[in-house]
């Protein structure tokens, strides 16, 4: 399969990223170095008979199988494509074929050789003939393939996956496709209406901002904790995971997401909402592989239709896409006496302001922001309905 045809098939899962699978012998490890020493001969393409000569290296018996992988030298090229996996955080399960007639002993030289070297952990890795039957996941979706044998790559594309044909003495390419297939989104998601763009240094502080503006106004009301908060416009749901790293009892209260750190914003439940039902999907699939999905619930509906039957006090509402949600009814239905926090970059401060009349309003500002297009201001406003 082609790296083209993996990423359009794909475009609409924003966490998919196929699984890579990297092959030991001719990748890593010198194996035709030692297999042509072990014939007396320049290079194996001068052996012969490869077969027979596979034959004869079984024969030594299970302890010199088990030396001649463990003491393997290992390949720069490999080792740097290695270097290149680990500084993109890309995980990688070593697959590797043993030698025939001498499984065992070769597994146990190879495994001895993973961790002599350090590139890859010998608990995960898996020894098979026969590569092919993991070059798809259980959805079906391709996987890959470091390999530098012609004769693996070509069953392993026929059967739906992505085959990358490695040189031993050029790591340039494998790198060059490795970069197209998991750093191409990385490049593509520059804009703000992707994943990786709501995560622009903009909008975090800016959701920094309303946590911390919002601590100081229930600290001076001692309010110790909200039960409900609403997260209108919530797009990926990201406001869930400042609020998150935040709670004691959270798998990401270890997480520092700011050098000046807001306050620990207590509550009970949190309700994304959202029209667009994919990005909504991909914030649930965020918060549930964190651990954290008890606590929040997804709702793929247009904020004006909202009636906020489920929102208890102390609650609070959180707007920080007002100027994405046409119309002021999501802003008219929320409950008298709720705490409203809102953000918005249209107009002026003072246009804002009007627009979205509280009962009681306890802080109102703007702030300069750069996203990755161009400078603005950006307008918070925080208070009772």
């Amino acid at each position: 399969m082609r790296v083209s045809e993996l990423l359009l098939e794909n475009e609409n899962d924003s966490h998919y990223k196929p699984h890579l699978y990297l092959d030991m012998d001719g990748v890593q490890a010198d194996f035709f170095k030692s297999w042509s020493e072990f014939e007396g001969v320049d290079g194996y393409k001068d052996i012969p008979k490869p077969e027979k000569s596979i034959q004869r290296l079984a024969s030594q018996g299970s302890q010199a199988v088990y030396e001649f992988f463990r003491d393997l030298d290992t390949l720069r090229g490999g080792l740097r494509v290695i270097e290149w996996l680990q500084e993109h955080n890309i995980p990688y399960t070593i697959l590797s074929a043993p030698l025939r007639y001498e499984h065992e002993a070769s597994i146990k030289g190879k495994l001895e050789w993973l961790d002599k070297h350090h590139v890859g952990a010998s608990e995960s890795a898996i020894f098979a003939s026969d590569k092919s039957k993991y070059a798809t996941d259980s959805q079906g979706r391709p996987n890959v393939l470091i390999d530098d044998f012609g004769k693996n790559i070509v069953p392993w594309d026929h059967s739906g996956g992505i085959g990358i044909k490695h040189d031993p003495f050029d790591e340039g390419p494998t790198i060059k496709a490795l970069e197209d297939i998991y750093l191409k989104d990385e490049i593509d998601e520059a804009s703000p209406n992707t994943l990786a763009g709501s995560f622009t240094p903009d909008l975090q502080y800016s959701k920094l901002w309303l946590l911390d503006e919002v601590q100081n106004i229930l600290r001076k009301a001692k309010v110790n904790k909200l039960d409900t908060i609403y997260n209108l416009g919530s797009w990926y749901g990201n406001m869930g995971l400042f609020l998150f790293a935040n709670q004691p009892d959270s798998p990401l209260s270890a997480i520092k997401t700011s050098t000046h750190p807001f306050g620990k914003l207590q509550f009970n439940n949190l309700i994304n909402v959202d029209i667009d039902k994919d990005t909504l999907s991909t914030g649930a699939k965020i918060l549930d592989r964190l651990g954290i999905k008890d606590k929040v619930e997804h709702m793929h509906k247009d904020a004006n239709t909202l009636d906020y039957r489920q929102l208890k006090q102390p609650g609070l509402v959180i707007n920080t896409s007002t100027n994405d949600i046409d119309g002021d009814d999501w802003l008219k239905n929320i409950p008298r006496g709720t705490l409203v926090a809102m953000q918005g970059r249209h107009g002026t401060l003072e246009e804002f302001d009007k627009r979205y009349p509280l009962r009681k309003t306890y802080f109102l500002d703007e702030v300069e922001l750069e996203d990755p297009e161009t400078e603005y201001e950006r307008f918070m406003k925080i208070g009772v309905k």
